[in-house]
């Protein structure tokens, strides 16, 4: 069974982008490893990774992707990004980052409530009902299950996580909730970006071996745009002041 059978250009652009940023670092022992065998008995050849790899010489290849989809998954992808940025920079000011380390864990949670307040007002969620800290595995941060609720590793609290990690996780786990209502119809997106988040929750799994199933939890199109959402805010809220207040964290902290 041909691997694109039943995609639209823009879920093949999307599938072949990702396999194309997976195979790209392998050496050619490595790209005769069983993954690659997988993918080119569905009908991804190599052909496919040398045109990727052309269109990916750009240093902007995330705008070409995005011009691949169309101007409904560009604005999906965006979608409440710049709002959720300036809570970030309000919420976890230079102030707070420097003087992290020495808050308590109650005045950690407070402000990680207050911007998951922010973020769920910048997707425009329906129903946000707010964070439960609890404990977790080791390797899991966070998990939302659409009910409203984002589930947070309670040991993020600690004074001696990043904060950063707390703004990624909060805006990626809400990201999820505003994923999952739009599948639900509560919000005003492209019949395009619906179909790729409902099949996204169709193929959602952590268990398959990536051999078996290339895209697994990683690739999954909900977490690519998760992943963004919240890469996004910490890229937007430290690039204006992180070069000017770096220096002076780092000799305070000592």
């Amino acid at each position: 069974m041909n691997l694109f059978k039943d995609m639209n250009k823009a879920e093949a652009t999307f599938a072949l982008a990702e396999i194309a940023s997976a195979l790209l670092p392998l050496t050619k022992a490595e790209l005769y490893s069983p993954i690659s065998k997988i993918l080119e008995k569905n009908g991804v050849g190599f052909s496919v990774k040398d045109w990727i790899e052309g269109l990916f010489q750009s240093e902007d290849k995330d705008k070409r992707i995005i011009q691949e989809f169309g101007s409904d998954f560009s604005e999906a992808r965006d979608f409440g990004i710049d709002k959720c940025i300036e809570a970030a920079k309000e919420k976890f000011s230079p102030d707070v980052i420097q003087h992290w380390a020495n808050m308590s864990s109650d005045e950690h949670e407070k402000i990680c409530r207050m911007y998951a307040a922010d973020v769920a007002n910048a997707f425009e969620l329906k129903a946000y009902k707010g964070i439960i800290f609890e404990e977790m595995d080791g390797f899991t941060l966070g998990t939302n299950n659409g009910d409203g609720f984002i589930h947070l590793n309670i040991k993020m609290l600690s004074a001696m996580e990043t904060p950063l990690k707390l703004v990624d996780t909060i805006t990626h786990e809400l990201r999820h909730q505003y994923q999952s209502e739009c599948v639900q119809r509560f919000h005003d997106v492209s019949e395009e970006v619906i179909k790729e988040w409902t099949k996204g929750y169709e193929i959602y799994t952590t268990n398959q071996p990536w051999a078996y199933d290339p895209w697994g939890y990683k690739y999954n199109p909900l977490e690519i745009d998760a992943r963004y959402a919240g890469e996004s805010v910490i890229r937007g809220m430290t690039k204006d002041f992180i070069n000017e207040n770096i220096h002076a964290w780092n000799g305070n902290n000592r």
